[in-house]
């Protein structure tokens, strides 16, 4: 608000409106987890195919490549499983198939790619 008034224009500063997502079962849950850390695939300056040396996601925490004290990725893996859950994530997240077919069978959710 302060950037607008200041340079007398309006609306959202970055993107677009901020669209909220209204997650309300299980799969949906972890799909979308799948889908944020998997977002680096995406973008056209990352050339590498190792989501792991993405040095700007939390997702080395969930495979724990390195250790940050303010994410608990806990409530996540162990979703998966009790045993080896961290390795049944990691596999979940990196498997090949197209992830937006995935999500296309869930229902009621948006992301953004639809409107």
């Amino acid at each position: 608000m302060y950037f607008n008034k200041r340079y007398a224009r309006v609306g959202s500063l970055f993107q677009g409106r901020y669209k909220a997502v209204l997650v309300d079962n299980e799969m949906q849950f972890l799909y979308l987890t799948k889908y944020i850390h998997r977002n680096p695939l995406d973008l056209s300056d990352y050339t590498s195919s190792n989501l792991l040396d993405y040095p700007y996601s939390s997702y080395r925490n969930f495979a724990s490549i390195i250790h940050q004290s303010w994410i608990d990725p806990s409530d996540i893996i162990y979703r998966y499983s009790k045993n080896n859950a961290k390795h049944t994530y990691q596999n979940f997240v990196e498997e090949s198939r197209e992830i937006t077919t995935e999500i296309e069978t869930l229902d009621n959710l948006t992301l953004d790619w639809e409107t």
